[in-house]
């Protein structure tokens, strides 16, 4: 199977703060590549003010999951 973005692609991901040095998305998107899994891994960055609007974001676009990292773990079960 071919790996490429289309509209059947899931999203999926990391929410935190500072996470443009993560290494998550490289780790995962090779995993991804090799299993040919028709996902694709994304940093979302936000402030701890908009960590609510962000669940909700991503609650609203289906995405399938995100990992949630420091500092924003514990904030984030209240959503």
């Amino acid at each position: 199977m071919k790996n490429e973005i289309n509209g059947k692609t899931k999203i999926i991901g990391i929410i935190g703060r500072s996470i443009e040095n993560s290494l998550s998305p490289l780790i995962h998107n090779q995993i991804i590549l090799k299993y040919s899994l028709n996902f694709c891994y994304l940093p979302f960055q936000t402030t701890k003010t908009n960590l609510g609007k962000a669940i909700q974001g991503i609650k609203a676009l289906n995405i399938r999951g995100v990992n949630i990292t420091f500092p924003y773990k514990e904030k984030a079960i209240k959503f």
